[in-house]
C-alpha cells in the first residue's frame, strides 16, 4: 500500500493522478486498489529551490517489507511516468523514498 506524493512546484503542470495510479499498477505488480497517489501544488510562497529548475518531486512511502529493489523500481517507474505525462525531459523529476519500518503503519486498526 504505497503512498506516492507528487509535489508540483508550479501551477502550469497538470497531472492526472488517476491515470498515474493506473499506469503505475500496469507497470508494477501493485494492484490498483493498493495504490494511493497524492498531488500537492506549491508556489513561490511555499516552495524554494536554490537553482533554476522548477521540476516536480516524487516522494514514496512504502513498507520496508517490500524490499529495496521493489521500492527503487516503484520510484523509477513513478518518476518516469510523471515526466512522460508532463512532457518533461528524461531524468528531470527528482524522486526519494521513505521505507516504513515494521510496526509504524496502522491499517485496519492493526500495526503492521
Amino acid at each position: 500500500m504505497p503512498f506516492i506524493t507528487v509535489k508540483i512546484p508550479t501551477p502550469q503542470y497538470k497531472l492526472d493522478v488517476e491515470k498515474l495510479g493506473q499506469d503505475i499498477s500496469t507497470l508494477t505488480p501493485i494492484e490498483i486498489n493498493r495504490i494511493n497517489v497524492i498531488l500537492t501544488s506549491m508556489d513561490s510562497q511555499t516552495f524554494f529551490r536554490g537553482n533554476e529548475t522548477d521540476y516536480p518531486v516524487v516522494h514514496i512511502e512504502a513498507s520496508i517489507r517490500n524490499g529495496k529493489e521493489f521500492i527503487q523500481k516503484l520510484l523509477q517507474v513513478s518518476t518516469q511516468l510523471v515526466e512522460k505525462q508532463l512532457n518533461l525531459p528524461e531524468n528531470t523529476v527528482v524522486g526519494y523514498a521513505h521505507p516504513i519500518e515494521e510496526g509504524y503503519l496502522l491499517k485496519g486498526g492493526e500495526f503492521r
